[in-house]
């Protein structure tokens, strides 16, 4: 909505106040009169009539308007506040600055972190101001990184406004320190959030220990160099120019080029009504044109929004609409699936009216639709109370006790149901408020299906043939996380890197630093094998040890092609280009030297590196398909101060259409299948594949 009533308003308690004003509506109506009542006062000439046509719309953009400039939304994705690197929304003609006021600037990876010391992270930046104000600054450090996303946690830190600072107009050194337990993992994600609209210029990041021992730094004038462990999310600078970042900045001549397109929209209501929306309007130096007639930023109060945001049905309809709609016209992903994503939306509000849960099921099983590994939610770990005492992994369709936390059970058993629920309907259930491809939502099911609400469940279990009921003591949602943590843990330190045979290098990337690796490679023969594991980590280390697993190769040489919706009141239709598309590349046999581990928790910019890998015959893939999604995540704030993160840049395999690996993810050359008596005999079958991989070629 291009108005400048419009863009003062906030949608978010908008959207709340809405929702609850809805509801209360008994008749068609009684609808219509309080959706005028609403948008009115925002939208000018906003009407709802039986008309498909709007005259007054007609009349409006007949008239000459020699003196003004069109003003209309254009985007390259979306640009919400958080994640903005790739996305770009603009007002044409109506503001020259990024419409976002909050965003992440830089994302570090600290690779080692010592434990029990304290460590001061530096940041040196300067913000050119809008008006004279100065951009907000927060620093945020990750002092722990477990199982859940990092970039989920980070965006929760930066919600809380952990640190603030204030920047000036010049060069400006802060820092700030952070203490790290004995609990913490050997990785640390850190970050630099904005918060403020103009431009910001950021020099340089370091962290240092607490006797001023510098453990990591960037320079952001040569983010090439290899000692730079991190990972830039985004542009470090963002302010639109007279090009406005390739955006469509005038389509004044286009406007009457074309007699069929209609600068507004009419959208279908029930009943054969019809809502008649403007999409462009023109305007002076002062003010959009026409002005709305009774506009009022302040139909509620900051207690009204508080209250409605703890009514739990008001909330989820709220976040529904708001994340259905981004989804909507910004996932590159829900396109070609085939999902009436209309009829999605009706269904999504009739279960949030009955479910009153507080689990936001309503809002999640919308989202998992769409088979996007990349989707999370905030706040939704406070649903699980109780946890199965065990430690569970998922073997075909069986669940199988991989590591008993009470005497009563045994590794090996199989659980057959809790509380009179089968398994595989537990895990059918739970998996269905997941979004991703089916084996990427394993290892959250293993992890987290098995809860209950009660400290006392109901279990029947199989035991060498034989079925047992029994009671078993639940274990606190705490507790079993630190199990979890602890097994993690544990894996991590068994799976160190290390050499095999003698001649074997095993290098872990989740668990050693980058200067532990290089100096592990650099001592290895050349040509000798290697094994890399990525099965407990991130690739964000490949990009500077790839010059010593390859002779030369610094990068990836050929970038997928990617895709990122763009739309205006000219076009929603959001088609992929047919440029580039078409890339067809064959793979080359593999190098008999290299072999990477990969399973399901390989995700995003790791299929990437695998893809451009597996294609261009640079190493031997063994295990299961990865996660199958790839692109730039974005951030969807909701109404309820919740959060969806989502894919907003569809990623395709640099073997062309045909290669493209959503939903399958990257195949290995070598696959390993599970089975229960690997998990009982604790085997890692992965490694003895990688290792049986190199007798058969060496």
């Amino acid at each position: 909505m291009p108005s400048d009533e419009a863009r003062n308003m906030d949608w978010d308690a908008l959207c709340l106040y809405g929702a609850d004003k809805i509801l209360e509506c008994r008749t068609d109506e009684e609808f219509y009169s309080t959706l005028e009542s609403i948008y009115s006062g925002i939208i000018p000439m906003f009407e709802i009539d039986k008309g498909e046509k709007s005259a007054q719309m007609d009349s409006y953009y007949a008239d000459s308007h020699d003196a003004m400039n069109p003003v209309y939304w254009q985007h390259a994705g979306v640009e919400l506040s958080i994640f903005s690197n790739k996305y770009s929304s603009k007002r044409v003609n109506r503001e020259n600055d990024s419409y976002s006021l909050n965003r992440f600037a830089a994302l570090g990876y600290l690779p080692i972190v010592p434990k029990n010391d304290t460590l001061r992270v530096v940041f040196r930046v300067k913000s050119v101001p809008v008006d004279e104000s100065y951009l907000s600054y927060y620093g945020i450090v990750l002092d722990t990184y477990n199982t859940a996303d990092p970039i989920d946690y980070l965006t929760q830190l930066a919600q809380n406004e952990k640190k603030v600072f204030k920047a000036g107009t010049g060069w400006k050194e802060i820092s700030y320190s952070v203490g790290i337990d004995t609990d913490s993992y050997e990785n640390l994600f850190w970050g630099l959030y904005l918060i403020g609209e103009g431009e910001c210029v950021i020099d340089y990041m370091r962290i240092e220990d607490s006797e001023g021992n510098r453990i990591a730094s960037v320079d952001f004038g040569n983010l090439s160099a290899q000692e730079n462990s991190f990972h830039i999310l985004n542009e470090i600078t963002h302010k639109y120019g007279e090009a406005s970042d390739g955006l469509h900045v005038s389509l004044k001549n286009k406007l009457y080029e074309d007699k069929g397109i209609r600068p507004y929209c009419s959208i279908r209501l029930s009943g054969g009504q019809y809502a008649h929306i403007p999409m462009l309007l023109w305007s002076d130096d002062s003010h959009t044109y026409p002005m709305c007639g009774h506009y009022s930023p302040a139909l509620w109060s900051e207690k009204d929004i508080v209250a409605l945001r703890q009514d739990e049905t008001v909330s989820e309809i709220a976040d529904i609409i708001t994340a259905w709609n981004v989804i909507k016209y910004f996932s590159p992903y829900l396109q070609g699936q085939n999902i009436d994503w209309n009829s999605k939306l009706r269904l999504a509000f009739r279960k949030a009216l009955v479910s009153q849960s507080g689990k936001y099921e309503a809002l999640r099983q919308l989202m998992s639709e769409i088979n996007d590994a990349h989707i999370s939610y905030m706040n939704f770990s406070d649903n699980y109370r109780y946890f199965f005492p065990a430690r569970i992994k998922l073997v075909n369709k069986k669940a199988v006790v991989a590591e008993p936390y009470v005497p009563e059970l045994q590794k090996g058993d199989i659980l057959l149901s809790l509380n009179g629920n089968r398994s595989m309907n537990i895990v059918k259930y739970f998996t269905s408020l997941r979004s991703g491809s089916r084996h990427s939502k394993v290892p959250e099911a293993e992890a987290y299906a098995f809860n209950a609400q009660d400290s006392v469940a109901g279990c029947r279990i199989r035991r060498a043939g034989r079925k047992l009921d029994m009671n078993v003591r639940m274990i606190e949602a705490e507790s079993y996380y630190y199990r979890l943590y602890t097994s993690y843990e544990n894996l991590l330190n068994r799976n160190k890197s290390r050499y095999i045979n003698d001649s074997i290098l095993y290098l872990n990337p989740g668990i050693s630093g980058l200067d532990e690796i290089k100096t592990m490679l650099e001592q290895h023969a050349q040509g000798s094998p290697v094994i890399i594991d990525l099965r407990f980590s991130s690739t964000f280390l490949i990009r500077y040890i790839m010059p010593l697993l390859w002779n030369g190769v610094e990068f990836y040489e050929k970038r997928p092609v990617t895709f990122i919706p763009e739309v205006s009141f000219l076009n929603t239709n959001n088609e992929v280009p047919d440029s580039g598309r078409k890339h067809r590349k064959s793979r080359k046999d593999c190098n008999t030297n290299i072999v990477f581990l990969i399973n399901s928790s390989v995700i995003s910019n790791q299929e990437e590196f695998l893809d451009y890998v597996k294609y261009n015959g640079m190493a031997c893939l063994v295990g299961e398909n990865t996660a199958g999604i790839c692109g730039n995540i974005n951030v969807i704030p909701l109404p309820s101060n919740k959060m969806v993160v989502f894919t907003g840049e569809r990623y395709y395999s640099v073997a062309g259409m045909s290669g493209d690996y959503f939903k399958k993810g990257v195949d290995p050359d070598i696959r390993v299948i599970q089975t229960k008596k690997n998990i009982f005999n604790d085997k890692d079958l992965f490694l003895q594949k990688a290792i049986s991989f190199f007798v058969n070629n060496h």
